[in-house]
């Protein structure tokens, strides 16, 4: 399986909230909803950088305009490696209350809902008001089995749940209280 092909079965799985703006092409999906809790999204596929991997992690961006804070700041999700709890971090000691902001609005409880994520990132754009989600999980990527033969890891029914609770979390965070 193509990554392309792995993006438009990705695509397929969060029917009927998101529907393609465009037929899917080798390039990343376009997804719409007409849901007005949650925004505009972008699949697409990278390849991980590890020596002898192929992997292919499955890329969920999006964007939602709102509130936050006078400079640009980066909040990504911790994981702790022995029973530690996830935590959103700030990649400064300034960014209170954006952290508990995104996790009241739910982030959290959608990240812990999903399998396989390997990095969740929002940055905020002052100069665009603007929150971008970039997360990478395995959910909807592809695994290389042999070079040339990948497959295609599912997107189950809590993957899809959770990462329609992180995208209701980045619009109603970004929302000013």
């Amino acid at each position: 399986m193509s990554p392309a092909e792995a993006v438009a079965k990705a695509a397929a799985a969060l029917a009927p909230t998101f529907q393609p703006s465009a037929p899917p092409s080798s390039g990343p999906v376009r997804l719409t909803s007409g849901d007005p809790s949650l925004p505009d999204a972008e699949l697409s596929m990278v390849r991980d950088r590890r020596l002898f991997s192929r992997t292919w992690p499955l890329v969920v961006e999006a964007r939602a305009t709102g509130s936050g804070p006078a400079g640009p700041i980066v909040l990504r999700l911790h994981r702790r490696r022995l029973r530690g709890q996830p935590r959103l971090r700030g990649d400064s000691p300034d960014t209170d209350p954006w952290p508990r902001r995104f996790v009241g609005a739910g982030l959290l409880a959608g990240a812990t809902t999903m399998t396989g994520i390997q990095d969740l990132r929002l940055e905020w754009t002052p100069e665009r008001r603007t929150w971008r989600l970039r997360l990478q999980t395995l959910a909807g990527g592809l695994i290389g089995t042999a070079p040339g033969s990948s497959i295609a890891v599912p997107m189950e029914p809590d993957d899809v749940r959770g990462l329609m609770q992180i995208l209701r979390a980045l619009r109603k965070g970004a929302t000013p209280p």
